[in-house]
């Protein structure tokens, strides 16, 4: 796998995150098929692209009921770091 482009801020940075084993089968099938270290691709091996991540994300956010309207990509984030702070990294 590839390394991270650039030092993480804090330490906390580094904890583990906790993933289903569904979503770890999922993600590893992912890139054993395209053959890269990039979990998101463009279908011809390379990165995928922001805005490609963002339309898939919107097509899955159509099919999920009882979010809130306009939810987004980025909400995620912001759901995920309240998780990891609640968590009591230090």
């Amino acid at each position: 796998m590839t390394e991270t482009a650039a030092p993480l801020k804090t330490k906390c940075s580094a904890a583990p995150v906790s993933v289903s084993r569904d979503l770890t089968l999922l993600l590893s099938a992912s890139v054993a098929e395209d053959g890269t270290d990039f979990v998101a691709t463009d279908g011809c091996g390379a990165q995928g692209k922001n805005w490609d991540v963002e339309r898939a994300f919107a097509d899955a956010v159509e099919k999920v009921d009882g979010l809130p309207d306009g939810f987004r990509f980025h909400d995620l984030r912001r759901y995920f770091a309240s998780v990891l702070i609640a968590g009591e990294c230090e």
